[in-house]
């Protein structure tokens, strides 16, 4: 009885430990119908490389076609704290193009209500947990 009850408990611990749920992420504001749409997931594992790093928890690019939002749909996101960053890579470059000082000429976003004017967000500014599926909407 007892090896029956501990196969038991560490089968619940194994499946709570792998829940998954998926992570819907929506972006608003897009100005221009060309170019990609590159959104990146960064774990709390990468607080330190978020959001520049090319190395996300799970990055995913997508064709612009019209204007206005765009839908990108994260499935099998272990339970966590994580931060989403964004940009509109017109030019289809696959980086964030930036002008002679470093300041960012194409439109860029991060998982915060009001994106700092002078950096970007740190990872706490920007981090957000999930425990369930969510429904995630920024703007840029």
């Amino acid at each position: 009885m007892k090896i029956l009850a501990m196969i038991l408990s560490a089968f619940v611990a194994t499946s709570i430990a792998s829940e998954t749920f998926n992570v819907t992420v929506e972006v608003g504001d897009i100005k221009r119908d060309k170019g990609n749409l590159e959104i990146a997931i960064f774990s709390v594992d990468q607080k330190e490389e978020y959001p520049q790093s090319d190395k996300p928890f799970i990055g995913f690019t997508k064709a612009v076609t019209e204007k206005g939002r765009m839908t990108v749909i994260f499935e099998n996101v272990p339970k966590g704290e994580y931060a989403v960053s964004f940009y509109h890579d017109i030019n289809k470059d696959q980086k964030l193009n930036t002008n002679f000082v470093g300041i960012p000429s194409e439109p860029y976003g991060f998982s915060v209500e009001r994106k700092p004017l002078t950096r970007a967000s740190t990872f706490d500014e920007a981090k957000f947990t999930v425990d369930r599926s969510l429904n995630l909407s920024f703007d840029f």
